[in-house]
């Protein structure tokens, strides 16, 4: 049995439907949901984002929005999400049923796939930086820590020694990649930060704002009828790729965590429109490694051992993320 994708007239059929009979406004709590399915619930509270897993099923959802992403590439329209007076998560009668549904059906269906790593390690050749090339050193570690745990995926790297690639050039290797049904591909980039303030310090990571409008999907790619709903077909993928961006960020953020330990500062996940990150049609994030403007730091970034421990845990939030994209609800 396939996961059930909900065309757009279905959709609509139901909002007209439940309209009509009051459902879109019925009052469902969580926790009923949870009793159903038997499922478990995890809440991020600084990104307004809930992820209600079950068997190989996941489903993430947000307040105020109208839709829920199962198993981090399927949308399905579920009315309003809200919060009741005490702060407790309502659906729809109409939503709740269909994500009881999903459910049901999901743990059959085929589990999605991630073909491609993309590794793009900033600056290079005319465009240095501050500093010599740590990125490319922790982009070249990355590539061959993932070669060795991924060994079924295509491993990119925009440039492989000390060279000039022009933003554009960066996200166009990536665009560039096909990918068969169910499949999918990711970008992490790879760069060091700067402030005047010479006492700032630690890593971060970056994703692009989900109020940001791109276009994120080929036109050529739908089918005739279904050219005209370009708009709708767009921000739907859009949302979906920015739900899976803060998710692979923070995955990162931890994997980092984890390989260095309290040596520097976590200064956690972050929205901006950085120009490879706004132009990669698929996940993306920005990893800034630490600040050459701190003489401490400065230090790190020149020390292969700290580079080999900041690539390994990219490589583990990189891993643990692909593994709850395919497999999820693990």
């Amino acid at each position: 049995m396939k996961l059930r994708r909900y065309p757009l007239r279905i959709v609509f059929a139901l909002f007209l439907l439940g309209v009509v009979s009051g459902q879109l406004f019925g009052d469902v709590s969580i926790s009923s949901i949870l009793e159903t399915t038997g499922a478990t619930l995890e809440w991020g509270p600084h990104l307004s984002l809930g992820v209600i897993s079950a068997g190989r099923t996941q489903v993430e959802f947000s307040p105020g929005l109208s839709w829920v992403l199962v198993n981090y590439r399927h949308k399905l329209q579920v009315g309003a999400v809200t919060r009741n007076a005490k702060g407790g998560i309502q659906f729809t009668d109409t939503g709740a049923k269909a994500i009881e549904a999903a459910f049901r059906e999901a743990d059959a269906a085929a589990p999605p796939r991630i073909a491609a790593i993309v590794i793009d390690p900033g600056h290079g050749g005319k465009d240095p930086g501050t500093l010599e090339d740590p990125f490319l050193k922790v982009g070249l570690d990355l590539y061959a820590e993932l070669k060795k745990r991924c060994p079924d995926k295509k491993i990119v790297l925009t440039r492989h020694d000390d060279t000039f690639v022009s933003l554009e050039k960066r996200t166009e290797i990536a665009n560039a990649i096909k990918l068969k049904p169910n499949e999918a591909k990711i970008f992490i980039s790879i760069h060091a930060n700067a402030s005047f303030d010479h006492e700032a310090n630690g890593y971060e990571v970056w994703y692009l704002p989900p109020t940001y409008e791109r276009d994120v999907l080929d036109p050529k790619s739908l089918s005739e009828p279904k050219r005209e709903l370009y708009p709708i077909f767009n921000a739907m993928k859009e949302q979906e790729y920015t739900i899976q961006s803060s998710l692979l960020g923070q995955d990162i953020l931890k994997g980092i965590h984890g390989s260095i330990g309290d040596a520097e500062s976590n200064r956690g996940l972050k929205a901006q429109d950085w120009f490879v990150v706004r132009n990669s049609r698929m996940p993306a994030v920005l990893v800034e490694v630490g600040f050459v403007t701190n003489k401490e730091e400065a230090k790190l970034l020149h020390d292969d051992s700290y580079l080999k421990k900041l690539a390994a845990g990219i490589c583990d939030g990189i891993v643990n993320f692909i593994t709850r994209f395919e497999t999820p609800g693990r």
